[in-house]
């Protein structure tokens, strides 16, 4: 039973209710109040509250290279995955890359959707994956193969990637993913030693000539002849 509003009681009872939507719609929460005594007034028991439900997902991106190392003349893989941690579905998506400088860009192929080649080291023409829809907890990827030339200089490369939807991403700082990989020099031939260093084998020649007898090697020392009275 209601008791009537005033002193103690407040007249009131108060329903709280927490709904959520994971994709856009208008929703609209009804409520209607009946009772068994008399109602003088019916125009205050039906109310009405409209609700706008925005959409937003938050996409997040990772990167991996198949080698730690690039092997100066090899080909490097790169695998780009974007997922969508929701909580709503993201329309239009879509992936940039941007290679590095000094490679050979050989393929890039998206899991869904297309993927349109760029220029490496040109930051305004990248690789550009457009994956349509991820629906939330889904993911896509997309896979760069690239030319390790066999002149490279011995220096990390930096492979950049980013992404983003048509739609609200409360968090932007997963949003953007880069990663540096050594670039080595190849190995050596079977039964060959490893290229030498600069300073392999450096230090002072030795001004004492040797001489190989019998399969012993003797150091020869040299002395100056005497002068005849």
């Amino acid at each position: 039973m209601l008791q009537a509003d005033g002193p103690p009681n407040t007249g009131r009872w108060i329903i709280t209710m927490t709904v959520r939507a994971n994709e856009p719609q208008d929703l609209n929460n009804v409520a209607d109040v009946t009772g068994t005594s008399f109602d003088p007034n019916h125009g205050n028991n039906h109310a009405e509250v409209k609700h706008e439900i925005t959409v937003e997902a938050d996409l997040a991106v990772f990167k991996v290279a198949d080698f730690a190392e690039a092997v100066q003349g090899s080909n490097l893989t790169y695998t780009v995955t974007v997922k969508n941690n929701g909580p709503s579905s993201a329309p239009n998506v879509v992936l940039e890359d941007r290679l590095p400088g000094g490679v050979a860009l050989i393929s890039a192929t998206a899991s869904q959707g297309t993927a349109l080649t760029g220029t490496p080291g040109d930051p305004t023409d990248p690789v550009v994956a457009s994956f349509g829809a991820i629906a939330a907890g889904d993911k896509a990827t997309l896979t760069i193969v690239v030319g390790i030339p066999s002149d490279a200089p011995l220096v990390p490369i930096k492979n950049e990637a980013l992404t983003f939807s048509d739609v609200f991403d409360p968090d932007n700082s997963n949003n953007i993913v880069e990663i540096f990989t050594a670039v080595v020099p190849p190995p050596p031939p079977p039964g060959q030693p490893a290229p030498c260093g600069p300073t392999c084998g450096a230090g002072v020649a030795s001004m004492m000539p040797l001489l190989v007898l019998s399969g012993r090697i003797m150091r020869r020392s040299w002395r100056r002849p005497k002068r005849r009275a």
